[in-house]
């Protein structure tokens, strides 16, 4: 009898578990590695509407109903940073894994502003911010930045998005659910110092104008964040979603090519 197949997937967003699930209906198992939450950069989401036949919901709802069909249909998770890949060998922060099929679906990581990173109080995502804060400076022009917004206004938290150019690049729907709330946009207005003042935050503008926040939410672009890559045969590696599409972030797109890539690795194991 032919030895079982191992199946590994990077990441434990919509990309990777949309492929996990599909080849669990085809009675494959795969082993998930993942080193944050479940659901990826989904849960920082207001809302996702742009789902054909899917009820709007928070991204943090998606992310929680992510978690239930890990558990209902058994999926294996193991908790490591798989920072490198070899041919048929994964190296993580805390062991090495063999691998006969991988799936890299490891998302993006931001664009950092390095010098403006002086306390927890500074975070790339909005669920990763302190809990206890009234008032949030924004950092950025793109959806994140406005789902951001909307969702610290909707938490009772006074936001301010802070943009460099004249135009915002979010989109229009976003952008029209910010202005409707009133919630200030200061355009052309780029971030120059971020200090720390009895625990809060000074945010000073290019015009040298100080104002005082309680927390930043840094979105200005983000790249595709992928471990170390140094495979000769590629024909048994598949890399998904938005690392594979770093233009494109949708979760209907991680979705389709999560799917995809189980039906490929369905095919190439002949059973499709």
């Amino acid at each position: 009898m032919e030895p079982k197949k191992r199946i590994c997937i990077v990441g434990a967003g919509p990309a990777g578990l949309s492929c996990a699930l599909m080849l669990k209906r085809y009675g494959i198992s795969a082993t998930i590695f993942e080193k944050e939450e479940i659901g990826g950069l989904i849960r920082n989401a207001w809302r996702v509407e742009n789902i054909p036949l899917m009820p709007v919901r928070s991204g943090e709802e998606i992310a929680a109903e992510l978690q239930k069909l890990i558990e209902i249909n058994g999926l294996e998770i193991i908790r490591d940073e798989i920072l490198s890949i070899e041919d048929g060998k994964l190296s993580g922060a805390k062991d090495e894994y063999p691998y006969d099929f991988l799936v890299i679906a490891t998302g993006t990581r931001p664009k950092r502003i390095s010098e403006f990173e002086i306390s927890d109080r500074v975070s790339y995502e909005y669920v990763k911010l302190p809990k206890n804060i009234s008032s949030l400076a924004i950092y950025g022009g793109g959806d994140i930045a406005f789902d951001g917004a909307l969702k610290a206004f909707e938490s009772g938290v006074k936001p301010e998005i802070f943009i460099r150019s004249e135009h915002p690049r979010a989109l229009p729907k976003l952008i029209e659910e910010t202005r409707n709330r009133k919630i200030p946009l200061h355009l052309k207005t780029p971030i120059r110092e971020v200090r720390n003042h009895e625990g809060r935050l000074i945010i000073v503008t290019s015009e040298g104008e100080e104002r005082e926040f309680d927390a930043l939410l840094i979105a200005i672009g983000r790249v595709e964040n992928l471990p170390r890559i140094n495979v000769v045969d590629l024909s048994r590696v598949l890399i998904i979603g938005d690392a594979a599409h770093v233009n494109y972030r949708q979760m209907s797109i991680a979705i389709g090519d999560g799917i995809k890539a189980a039906m490929r690795i369905i095919e190439l194991l002949g059973g499709a």
